[in-house]
């Protein structure tokens, strides 16, 4: 598994950690956590933070990079750090999915949370078509958001290949997306979700969503709401001006470039 985050978030580790053990009992994969300095551990879990130790990575698409580097298997399972379960893991399922990854050279990505996890409605003339795997729908190339930061698994040397290092990950989420118009790996989406968390995460704009706190103990929450405070849905944000001077575009050109 690598779990995304940093350090500035690692109050989040715990209650995510938690949640998974208490949905994922017998959960044995090494956890890959993606921090800038610092470390972590936690009770039944193997938690490895190979990036502790040197270089400090700030960029999110490069940290990823440099952990997914340290990692030797040809798939992960991506999750990022208040992705906190709230249902038992459909096991069965999941290792299915993962053999028909295994067994398919093709696919490069495999979404695990159904169309209701995805930022737009998805057009009529783009929706995924059905495919050779009962509990799968390939997703089309023009398919908005076909390559997201939800949960899924990824075969590694594809991610590789998708990932830029000046993207953020809302960048890599639009411009992976049309990036892989143009690779020969298929990319499927789940019909029903296999792991469930809040839809987006617990967090938004780096507050907890308040109306996600009933799913959980308040145990778990109270860390986070503690540090960052309360957000609700269709509360007003204030988003940064993204200033379109030369290195915006210098940014965009990086992003079509092929990678050398």
């Amino acid at each position: 598994m690598v779990l995304c985050s940093c350090d500035n978030y690692d109050d989040a580790w715990g209650p995510f950690c938690t949640q998974l053990l208490r949905n994922w009992p017998d959960f044995r994969m090494p956890v890959y956590l993606g921090t800038e300095s610092k470390t972590f551990s936690f009770y039944g879990l193997d938690i490895r933070c190979p990036l502790s130790q040197g270089q400090i990575y700030r960029n999110w698409s490069q940290r990823l990079i440099k952990l997914l580097e340290n990692i030797k298997s040809d798939y992960i399972l991506f999750m990022l750090d208040d992705f906190w379960i709230t249902e038992p893991v459909n096991i069965t399922a999941f290792n299915r999915i993962l053999g028909y990854m295994r067994s398919n050279p093709k696919i490069g990505f495999i979404c695990l949370k159904d169309e209701g996890g995805k930022k737009i409605p998805i057009p009529e003339n783009l929706r995924r078509v059905e495919s050779n795997y009962p509990e799968l729908v390939q997703c089309l190339p023009e398919e908005p958001f076909r390559v997201t930061t939800q949960v899924g698994i990824w075969r590694r040397k594809y991610f590789l290949k998708l990932l830029r290092s000046h993207e953020s990950a809302w960048y890599f989420e639009t411009r992976a997306t049309w990036r892989s118009k143009y690779y020969k790996e298929e990319i499927y989406d789940v019909k029903q979700t296999i792991i469930k968390y809040p839809v987006g995460g617990f967090f938004g704009g780096g507050q907890c969503y308040a109306d996600y706190i009933s799913l959980y103990d308040c145990s778990i929450t109270a860390k986070s709401v503690n540090k960052r405070g309360l957000i609700h849905f269709g509360d007003t944000r204030n988003y940064p001006e993204i200033k379109k001077g030369i290195n915006y575009y210098y940014s965009i050109l990086l992003s079509i470039l092929p990678k050398w």
